[in-house]
């Protein structure tokens, strides 16, 4: 494991997993995680057309009591 170590900062990436991808079990899972996340904003988007739907209804029910309070008074 010492020698992985050393050989990170010299060693191209691709060749240095080649070496010791194998013995590093943790790395791996790691990395595998981190490349099966979303890349995309999609999913984002997505939760943001719904906050904007939310804040949207919000601001058109203070304007309609806002409205009608002016006629009020």
């Amino acid at each position: 494991m010492e020698e992985a170590k050393d050989t990170r900062k010299v060693m191209q990436l691709g060749e240095w997993w080649e070496m010791f991808g194998d013995g590093t079990p943790e790395l791996r899972r790691f990395f595998i995680r981190v490349l099966s996340l979303t890349c995309s904003s999609s999913g984002c988007e997505c939760n943001w057309s719904s906050f904007e739907m939310v804040i949207q209804f919000k601001l058109m029910t203070l304007f309609y009591l806002f409205d009608n309070f002016i006629y009020l008074v």
